[in-house]
């Protein structure tokens, strides 16, 4: 939502809207490919190929995790950015690991 919006609207409406985000279940996916900021299956703060710092799958099929759903999205390779990374085991991640 625009920053701002809940001054904008009323009390009741924002009510019936937090209402119906709710229906749609328990969980509901985060599309997150605009918001990707790392290739999980290259390394991401020491060494492109560092293999304790990759996340890679056989398949890329949605996954649940202690009943928590997971979509995956397949990076390709390493050519589409497919997680965001905050900070790496040693530090910020540093621009090489961005896919860039």
């Amino acid at each position: 939502m625009p920053d701002g919006f809940e001054k904008q609207v009323s009390v009741k409406d924002m009510t019936h809207l937090l209402e119906f985000l709710t229906q749609k279940g328990k969980y509901f996916p985060l599309p997150l490919d605009k918001a990707a900021t790392a290739v999980s299956t290259k390394g991401c703060s020491t060494a492109r190929r560092a293999a304790g710092e990759r996340l890679a799958f056989a398949d890329w099929k949605p996954r649940t995790f202690e009943g928590v759903p997971f979509v995956l999205v397949d990076p390709q390779g390493d050519r589409v950015k497919n997680v965001v990374l905050l900070y790496a085991p040693q530090g910020p991640c540093r621009r090489r690991c961005r896919g860039a």
